[in-house]
């Protein structure tokens, strides 16, 4: 057996082993030529009235080349730019709120009249008072509305309205306390000048239980809602 390389070069190879060539030129087989006998004495089955003929096949092993394989490209994420925030700035607020648990009496006024009119009590000192509450003591009364004079001569009237056995409340109308009786918190006006000079309220007497067997009247005591002082920071600038 001849094998003939595309170079030109060739081999003659003798023995029934396996053919092993290995070469830097990379041994490129272009033809083989097998040169033999067909053995008569084999067994191979033919068609009828025709000769065997014996095969020789001829199996090539190739040689894997290894080649370095491309280096992987990471390309890098694309980034949002950086935006750098200044720092929030804060400032110092001070503001002021009810101090519900500052409570005290400023004002005592007599209902005197069981038809209404004004009865009123002026301060030689003014009071500094955010809300006040009324309470009847002694005896019921009814109450229009209430009148407060500021120390900066401003003054707010503040109007009740009278409420009804099924609960509505009458527009412009009165709000009946029974004895030891509180309204709810009124609120003033004006946080910066809340320095009451005068409260006046304009009412009648209930007319019933003491004022008849012994002549009492009703007094409606006036409690003053203190204010204090809140002092905190707040985002001034740069606020998220």
């Amino acid at each position: 057996m001849t094998v003939r390389y595309e170079n030109g070069n060739s081999d003659r190879v003798h023995g029934p082993f396996d053919i092993s060539q290995n070469g830097a030129s990379g041994r490129c087989v272009s033809a083989i030529s097998v040169a033999g006998d067909d053995v008569d004495t084999d067994t191979t089955p033919g068609r009828p009235n025709q000769p065997s003929y014996a095969r020789v096949d001829l199996i090539g092993h190739g040689r894997l080349i290894a080649r370095p394989e491309a280096p992987v490209v990471v390309r890098p994420v694309p980034q949002p730019p950086l935006v750098v925030r200044p720092a929030p700035r804060y400032g110092t607020q001070t503001r002021y709120i009810l101090a519900r648990d500052q409570q005290e009496l400023i004002a005592n006024p007599q209902i005197q009249e069981s038809y209404g009119r004004n009865y009123s009590v002026f301060f030689s000192n003014p009071e500094r008072v955010g809300a006040i509450q009324l309470e009847a003591k002694y005896d019921d009364a009814f109450i229009d509305d209430i009148t407060v004079t500021f120390a900066n001569g401003e003054s707010q009237r503040i109007e009740l309205g009278g409420y009804t056995t099924e609960g509505w409340v009458y527009r412009d109308g009165e709000i009946h306390l029974a004895r030891n009786q509180r309204t709810g918190m009124l609120d003033l006006t004006g946080f910066g000048n809340r320095r009451v000079t005068s409260v006046s309220v304009r009412g009648r007497d209930g007319a019933r239980g003491e004022v008849q067997a012994s002549g009492v009247k009703p007094v409606i005591a006036v409690h003053g809602i203190g204010m204090q002082v809140v002092t905190e920071q707040v985002c001034v600038a740069n606020c998220n």
